[in-house]
């Protein structure tokens, strides 16, 4: 039994197949990764790179693609952003506030290694070997402890 859908030819040629988009070129995939990458915006690097919008959504979620972007971001931190951060860190060493400057230089020597005491080993170490933000956090440790004392009613006793 045929059921009554009509001429044959039309209903064949009413099914044809939509045509996938083309896929893009490395050197338009290169561009559409660098320019996304610097730009972080999909569709300045669709057009940076020659390509609709919807096609550059589909070219950046294939898998090489994935990566490619992942390499870009790493090289873009690598090269750009960390020497710049870096720099922008040492401009802060010439600051004429103390804060920036003692920010600046906590950060550059513990990127470089040389890590600060831990908040357990300030009440070990001499008053002399304390920073003055250390004496500072101190003092106010102990004006706590001194009121919460107060507060009790308990005897202040310093010397024990």
């Amino acid at each position: 039994m045929r059921l009554p859908l009509g001429d044959e030819a039309s209903i064949i040629a009413s099914m044809a197949i939509v045509p996938l988009r083309p896929l893009p070129s490395l050197a338009q995939l290169e561009m559409l990764v660098s320019s996304y990458v610097q730009t972080g915006n999909l569709a300045t690097a669709a057009l940076d790179a020659g390509m609709s919008l919807g096609a550059a959504n589909e070219a950046l979620q294939a898998r090489g693609a994935r990566s490619m972007v992942a390499r870009a971001m790493r090289h873009q931190i690598d090269v750009i952003a960390a020497p710049m951060a870096l720099a922008a860190m040492v401009a802060a060493l010439q600051s004429p506030r103390e804060r920036s400057r003692l920010d600046a230089s906590r950060a550059i020597l513990d990127r470089a290694g040389y890590a600060g005491p831990s908040p357990e080993d300030k009440r070990e170490r001499g008053l002399a070997e304390l920073s003055n933000d250390d004496l500072r956090s101190l003092i106010a440790e102990l004006q706590r402890e001194a009121d919460a004392t107060a507060a009790a009613g308990e005897p202040e006793d310093f010397l024990s």
